[in-house]
């Protein structure tokens, strides 16, 4: 298996512990009212709320379509098939499915638990949405997607290639949640929340992956496991020539 999918120092997974726990916490204090945010969320909102503009409104709109959870689903399968496709194996097609699955599946698991309302009505623009708010599907599902193709692709890249490809992410990230903020379907820790979930979990993503497929390939058929671990193809391949060659020279 690839090392450096699973790879991860301790001061890197304490940083990506925290992280999802403030997330937690952030949630834990909404839901109970005590949001030391509340004022900043309200200002954040009415500040969009004043500067909307009709050419502006459109262009929004036709963004956040972009941006919603069909469209990610449908994005995230089309890159984890190219991925499988390029490499001819699976473990950084898994890492993009995984690190969207995972941030949906706490995304929603966040909702149920804080069960925070949207922004009024007349504050929201297109369909009035009125599920939960806390934290925001769009940015979370936008956030898993392009910073799990992120730190995908740049695995064995340099950490100024990384650093350039996670800033990109980001940049598409704040595009997502400023998107919910303008239309009036999110508040502001609603969206940094979002963000935060995506950055987390696209930062353990590989360390799951990694230690799924381990697990998983003892459970499958041999010739499944080139598919899983590439290396070990080619590990088999080099001992087959050189058991050739030694029977060569055992004849010779």
């Amino acid at each position: 298996m690839n090392t450096d999918l699973a790879g991860g120092t301790t001061p890197h997974r304490a940083a990506t512990t925290a992280l999802l726990f403030l997330v937690w916490l952030l949630g834990v204090t909404i839901a109970s009212h005590h949001n030391p945010f509340a004022g900043l969320d309200v200002a954040v909102g009415e500040w969009f709320v004043e500067h909307r503009s009709p050419g502006m409104t459109a262009i929004v709109s036709a963004l956040t379509v972009i941006f919603s959870p069909v469209w990610v689903g449908m994005w995230t399968v089309i890159s984890a098939a190219v991925l499988g496709v390029r490499d001819r194996s699976l473990p950084r097609a898994t890492q993009v499915l995984m690190t969207v699955a995972m941030a949906g599946a706490m995304c929603e698991i966040l909702k149920i638990a804080v069960g925070r309302a949207r922004p009024p009505i007349a504050h929201q623009i297109g369909g009035t949405e009125l599920s939960m708010s806390f934290p925001s599907g769009h940015v979370s599902g936008t956030a898993a997607l392009t910073l799990g193709l992120a730190v995908a692709l740049t695995a064995r890249s340099s950490m100024a290639r990384r650093a350039a490809a996670i800033c990109v992410a980001l940049a598409v990230s704040l595009v997502a949640a400023a998107t919910r903020l303008y239309l009036g379907a999110h508040w502001l820790t609603d969206v940094t929340a979002a963000i935060a979930l995506g950055v987390g979990v696209a930062a353990i993503a590989p360390a799951v992956t990694a230690t799924t497929l381990t697990r998983l390939s003892p459970h499958l058929p041999e010739r499944f496991h080139a598919f899983i671990d590439p290396t070990r193809s080619r590990d088999d391949h080099d001992h087959d020539h050189d058991h050739e060659n030694s029977r060569c020279t055992a004849t010779h």
